[in-house]
């Protein structure tokens, strides 16, 4: 049967499936069996049916895995399983490779029990959510989630989110000994459920888990004696969610700490009740660290861990200060000291100011982490430095990264104000003098990204201006290094930013006159016309008009990096 033949067959097929259905006829069944059939022979003859068995299997279990740890995986519960329906040579090749059926679904304890068969001997990795958002019933669920926990001999990674209730009964399960247990995350959900305890049992998998490696717990406090803290731990998450009854003191924490000679990656929050005094403690091996505390908490433990300077920093301050005179100096020359600055003199390049409303998030990058001139707002990759802060006065928080940190060689400035909501925050309104003066601290600088709303003051800084006697008349323009400006969710033609365009365009006829146009102007999901694009193209070299998604659906979201499921969950040689 040639392949057009066969189309023609599938589309009768389909129409009379239609009717069947539209009838309310006996013979839908017939039908729908005749239509599979058909298809079955059609993706039989597609050309990547014909590829190598090898190939195919590779490319089988890549996008098992990739799909297994995507976020929401609870909409696509069945996606790959469904590829040993698609015809014989896919069944027989999804039936032998193991590696599809190691990464559980828990839609209902038969499924859940038929893919433990036929993962054989191989390793399973159980990765379920059980809030309330999900459509299929807790109990299902949770018994499925029941079942594969009792196969302790053969999990290699456990990843459970669930409320208070019923992570209690999934813990009641895990009693026998995990022996290849390498990752446990166990997080209780704090917005389903009453918490009636605490304390995580000290009795999981009966003490034995010799080769874990990534341990997070959220939500559980978890004593300082616990098995799950094994010498073999490369990562550590500890969140309490603010709900901790127990006490720990800095000189309490880095005891436990120091069980951890191989320690790769540490997030602690709110862990710290008592702040004491406390000798160093080395971390050779840590390459990322995020602290949620109180300012003085972030600053203290910060100051007593010594580390790698190729390490990355993420504070997040609660509970700071918020007058006027506040000293920031203190917090950033912390993580200067700590990360080898200003002895070092790798230049950052990229800058990132986000607020939202008194919130600060301040983001550091180096010049060999990111290019971030083409890439989303939210794709960036990690950064080196991350601080997160209420802060009263913005200039000020600024000017200390200053000081602090060698900014000199920045070539990309983005900078999201605060809602228009929000904009009567006098701390985030930095002036036109502020502005000249960053300026100034930034001679580098080659692009600049405003984010939601028209940054006003910051465009009026780089209008030409008459400023000193030995110009002899002429208008001096600073930044003469910019070539890009991105625009990103700013409404242009809408009415609230006439003043921001017109500055813009008076800085990019100022620049064209000088013989050194702008070279790209970026419009990103803005509200813009065609007039205001061929007006502002007359002084630029290229004008683009694009809309892009805030962030991909494909990238993983995978805060601090605790699993780093890019790469490891492939299989780690280092781990395995």
């Amino acid at each position: 049967m040639s392949r057009n033949q066969l189309d023609d067959k599938i589309k009768r097929a389909r129409r009379s499936l239609r009717s069947s259905r539209a009838k309310g006829t006996a013979v839908g069944a017939q039908a729908q069996a005749t239509l599979d059939t058909l298809l079955a022979r059609q993706n039989s003859q597609a050309p990547i049916s014909r590829l190598p068995y090898e190939l195919l299997r590779k490319i089988l279990v890549h996008s098992v895995v990739h799909v297994y740890h995507e976020p929401g995986i609870s909409t696509k519960l069945l996606r790959w399983t469904a590829i040993s329906h698609v015809c014989r040579y896919w069944r027989e090749i999804s039936l032998d490779c193991v590696e599809v059926w190691t990464r559980l679904l828990f839609r209902s304890p038969e499924l859940t029990q038929m893919m433990i068969s036929r993962s054989k001997t191989a390793l399973i990795h159980i990765n379920a959510s059980l809030i309330a958002r999900f459509p299929r019933p807790a109990r299902t669920r949770l018994e499925a989630v029941q079942l594969a926990l009792q196969r302790s001999e053969k999990i290699r990674s456990i990843d459970l989110e669930a409320p208070y209730e019923a992570m209690r009964k999934l813990v009641g399960v895990m009693r026998l000994p995990a022996p290849n247990l390498h990752w446990l995350s166990l997080c209780v959900h704090p917005y389903f459920g009453s918490f009636t305890r605490w304390n995580l049992p000290t009795n999981l998998f009966n003490g034995q888990v010799p080769n874990l490696r990534r341990l997070r717990v959220r939500g559980y406090d978890i004593h300082r004696d616990s098995p799950l803290f094994t010498p073999n731990l490369t990562h550590l998450e500890v969140d309490l969610y603010k709900r901790s009854v127990s006490t720990l003191s800095i000189r309490q924490l880095l005891s436990l700490l120091e069980r951890f000679p191989r320690l790769e990656g540490l997030v602690l929050k709110g862990v710290i009740t008592v702040a004491d005094d406390s000798e160093a403690l080395e971390l050779p091996h840590l390459a990322s660290l995020h602290i949620e505390d109180t300012l003085s908490h972030c600053i203290q433990l910060t100051d007593v861990l010594r580390f790698p300077p190729e390490a990355r920093v993420m504070l997040d301050c609660t509970a700071a200060p918020t007058g006027p005179s506040i000293d920031w100096h203190p917090l950033f020359s912390v993580i200067a000291n700590r990360l080898g600055y200003p002895e070092r003199v790798d230049p950052f390049h990229s800058m990132q100011v986000w607020a939202e409303e008194q919130l600060v998030r301040l983001r550091l990058w180096l010049s060999e982490d990111i290019d971030d001139r083409y890439a989303a707002w939210g794709e960036w990759s990690p950064p080196k430095i991350a601080i997160s802060v209420t802060v009263a006065s913005l200039s000020q928080f600024l000017h200390a990264a200053f000081e602090s940190f060698p900014l000199h060689g920045l070539r990309s400035l983005s900078l999201a104000p605060p809602a228009q909501s929000a904009q009567d925050w006098a701390g985030w309104k930095l002036t036109t003098q502020d502005w000249m003066a960053f300026f100034l601290l930034m001679p580098s600088l080659q692009t600049v990204r405003v984010r939601s709303v028209a940054e006003r003051h910051l465009v009026e800084a780089l209008l030409p201006r008459r400023s000193h006697p030995t110009t002899k008349g002429k208008s001096e323009i600073c930044l003469l290094g910019l070539e890009m400006i991105i625009l990103d969710q700013v409404m242009i033609d809408g009415g609230f930013d006439s003043i921001f365009m017109d500055q813009l365009s008076r800085y990019l006829v100022a620049r064209a006159a000088l013989g050194s146009p702008i070279k790209e102007l970026h419009f990103r999901n803005c509200m813009v016309g065609q007039q205001t694009i061929k007006r502002v193209g007359e002084h630029v070299d290229k004008v683009l008009r694009t809309e892009l998604p805030e962030s991909s659906p494909q990238v993983l979201v995978d805060e601090g990096g605790f699993w780093d499921r890019r790469t490891a969950l492939f299989g780690d040689a280092r781990e395995g």
